[in-house]
């Protein structure tokens, strides 16, 4: 139950503006039991998922959103990807990570996605360029619905930032109510260069793995391109996104609505759930469980 006791608390201060501590009791395994925790904000739920401490020899810190640490005793290389964001800043940072991992000769890369919430992913594009193995898609299809509300937040966001005006020229344009379902663009070729990686990848996932996270997840495990490690994922396979924010017209309390649903490659339907580790056992024990294994078969 561990770290989802801090969704919990962010709901009740973010929606319910709830302060101080709360008793929580609960029922897993017949067996009742009960803890007391904290109402905190989204902002401090982020800062919580950014502030691990960083392991020694960490060599490129491009923000607290990715951070690589090397252990060149056993050849391994640590990608602690917390948060899908800034396209620019993230090129730059695999740039200098997979050059640093060529020259030490790394031969394991392990990627820790347990405390990543999501954002864009597009980012984790740019990440499998250098580990796949093989052209590579994220995403099977997509399906969106088009609404008056839907065109009304694009043309809104069109007026304030000009990268919206493309999506709402085409939203405009479409019947409210239609349902239309669009097929992947097509497949991604890897980088050709010796930056490429072509080791052994360990990828650690938990129940804190959401959203572009959970896609990154399925991908990695579609193309077998390494071992999962962890915990069933947060988020589901299927999945929605592409929000619009509105309010509801009487408390005023936001509310997002997802416009698309999300089909990850290799995913059906009857997809209602996570991505699956390879290897099922205790988020929190994860990391300690692969570099174990990679000292002990070195």
């Amino acid at each position: 139950m561990g770290s989802n006791f801090y969704f919990f608390g962010m709901i009740l201060k973010t929606y319910f503006d709830f302060n101080g501590n709360f008793e929580v009791k609960y029922k897993a395994n017949d067996i009742i039991e009960t803890k007391t925790i904290e109402a905190i904000s989204f902002k401090n739920f982020m800062d919580i998922a950014k502030s691990k401490k960083s392991p020694k020899n960490q060599i490129v810190d491009e923000s607290a959103d990715y951070i690589l640490t090397v252990k060149p005793e056993i050849k391994t290389a640590i990608i602690d990807f917390r948060y899908f964001n800034d396209e620019e800043k993230f090129d730059s940072f695999l740039k200098k990570s997979f050059d640093s991992i060529n020259k030490i000769g790394v031969k394991n890369l392990i990627i820790d996605i347990r405390a990543n919430g999501g954002g864009n992913s597009a980012l984790g594009d740019q990440l499998f360029k250098y580990i796949a193995r093989k052209p590579f898609t994220q995403f099977g299809k997509t399906t969106i619905k088009f609404s008056q509300l839907q065109k009304d937040y694009y043309e809104q966001n069109c007026k304030e930032d000009s990268t919206f005006c493309e999506t709402y020229k085409y939203i405009s344009k479409q019947k409210n109510g239609k349902i239309v379902n669009l097929k992947s663009d097509g497949l991604i070729v890897p980088n050709n260069s010796p930056k490429h990686f072509d080791g052994t990848i360990y990828l650690l996932t938990s129940l804190r793995t959401f959203s572009s996270a959970s896609n990154f997840a399925q991908c990695f495990k579609n193309y077998k391109m390494g071992t999962i490690i962890g915990e069933e994922t947060g988020g589901w396979i299927v999945c929605y996104g592409d929000k619009i924010i509105t309010k509801l017209p009487i408390t005023e309390i936001p509310l997002t609505i997802s416009t698309k649903k999300f089909y990850t490659i290799g995913s059906t339907d009857k997809d209602s759930h996570g991505v699956i580790p390879d290897i099922e056992i205790d988020a929190e024990k994860s990391l300690e469980f692969v570099l174990n294994k990679i000292t002990t078969e070195k």
